[in-house]
């Protein structure tokens, strides 16, 4: 038999991402949500690592509160008039009720309208290589103007415990999702970028001898990760749900004050 837990809040966000959680840390509003939404490291705008850190924070400050209950255990969600039934990953059936349902996120929810759109079509596409020769130099970001390959990050590479110093790198790319499987977009073309703009930064390949002769450079595909840059917007709602109109970055002074 089913377990069944049957909860009650005045307000509730579906969604992990840093507007879901900014809004809940100043409202002091529950949150659940099916997949997280933490900031992606290499991201194209700067200031990623300030993100980053202020998501964690957010993030143990609602859980330690009770506000953020079931952590990463929710498997699915459904909206069914006042109630929200989600299904945790162990099979527990939690019945909540709420005054007002905000969504941040719509991954895994089900009773939503089908009138929709999206904020943004357009995709961050990160390109992971593992250096094979070349992993030794001073730089860790490189730029183009191009929307493929725009920003090439260099990171140190947990393959190489020995060498501390040495790199591997990730190619970012902002891009329409039309063209996410497009030949002009494959790995293959991005690794040749990678390559040329490796060289023109003047980088090199590994030592080869006593002469001091260097070999060419070497990457190796690694993996890629895409993610929307956009969001999905829902029309016709019920009256107490709405999609959350919460900007993180207005309250962000008054967070970090709070944090420090």
């Amino acid at each position: 038999m089913q377990r069944i837990l049957e909860l009650s809040y005045d307000k509730l966000v579906i969604g992990s991402d840093l507007d879901a959680l900014s809004y809940c840390y100043n409202n002091k509003s529950h949150v659940i949500y099916t997949r997280l939404q933490k900031p992606i490291a290499f991201d194209i705008t700067p200031g990623w690592e300030n993100r980053i850190e202020l998501w964690n924070k957010f993030a143990f400050n609602l859980a330690f509160t009770g506000y953020m209950p079931f952590a990463n255990k929710i498997d699915n969600v459904r909206i069914e008039d006042d109630i929200i039934k989600a299904v945790t990953v162990d099979n527990l059936l939690l019945k909540i009720k709420y005054n007002k349902l905000y969504i941040s996120d719509s991954h895994k929810v089900e009773g939503l309208p089908a009138n929709h759109e999206h904020t943004n079509d357009k995709v961050i596409i990160q390109d992971y290589f593992d250096v094979i020769s070349g992993m030794h130099h001073e730089h860790t970001l490189l730029t183009s103007d191009d929307e493929l390959v725009s920003e090439l990050y260099f990171y140190n590479s947990a393959r190489q415990h020995n060498w501390p110093d040495s790199k591997d790198c990730v190619a970012v790319s902002l891009i329409d999702s039309t063209n996410i499987f497009h030949e002009d977009y494959s790995q293959g073309i991005v690794r040749i970028k990678v390559l040329k703009m490796m060289k023109d930064a003047g980088i090199k390949g590994k030592k080869n001898g006593i002469i001091v002769k260097h070999r060419p450079i070497n990457i190796r595909y690694n993996r890629r990760e895409v993610v929307s840059y956009g969001k999905i917007m829902f029309h016709d709602l019920q009256p107490n749900i709405e999609m959350l109109n919460w900007n993180w970055q207005e309250h962000e002074q008054d967070a970090i004050r709070t944090f420090i």
